[in-house]
């Protein structure tokens, strides 16, 4: 799969922006709420675009509190993420429609090939199919059984996931 490639080709700039935003996270040089990425004057920072990047914010303070290669804990961070989108795929279509299906639905999200080349990387993609799953898992649990709590789930999945990629929706 590749997990230590390098940081060209398609997504190098994508790959750099989110470490550098972690990077700055991880050495306190900006606030949470405000993800900066380095300029190449005046030693000053920038804003990043209009998305809060959740998945470089999970692996700053992985590589913060628990030391590391900040490079490890973002693409470590993505393989999880999309571990965790394939088990919430899972659950979900047992839901739907039985465990036959489940199986096969948990297969094709763990190895399609959009999964392991954003997977393996420092990028927020794995993060928003996760984060699909959870609120759409969430909101079904919540109707069918009644449980407010996982309407509650459901709504912070959601706001996460406006928050990290809004022009997405």
């Amino acid at each position: 799969i590749g997990f230590q490639q390098p940081l060209v080709g398609n997504f190098a700039t994508k790959h750099c922006v989110y470490a550098m935003a972690a990077r700055n996270w991880a050495q306190d040089r900006a606030p949470w709420w405000r993800p900066t990425l380095d300029c190449l004057t005046d030693d000053e920072r920038s804003w990043h675009l209009m998305e809060w990047p959740a998945l470089a914010y999970v692996a700053a303070m992985g590589q913060r509190y628990c030391g590391g290669s900040l490079d490890a804990w973002g693409r470590g961070v993505g393989i999880g993420c999309s571990a965790i989108a394939a088990a919430l795929a899972f659950l979900l279509s047992r839901r739907w429609f039985g465990s036959a299906a489940a199986r096969a639905t948990s297969l094709v999200v763990a190895f399609a090939p959009a999964t392991i080349l954003y997977g393996r990387g420092f990028m927020l993609e794995p993060s928003l199919v996760a984060l699909s799953f959870a609120a759409v898992l969430g909101f079904d649990v919540g109707l069918r059984d009644r449980r407010h709590s996982a309407i509650i789930a459901s709504a912070i999945c959601t706001s996460l996931l406006i928050l990290t990629k809004a022009y997405m929706l």
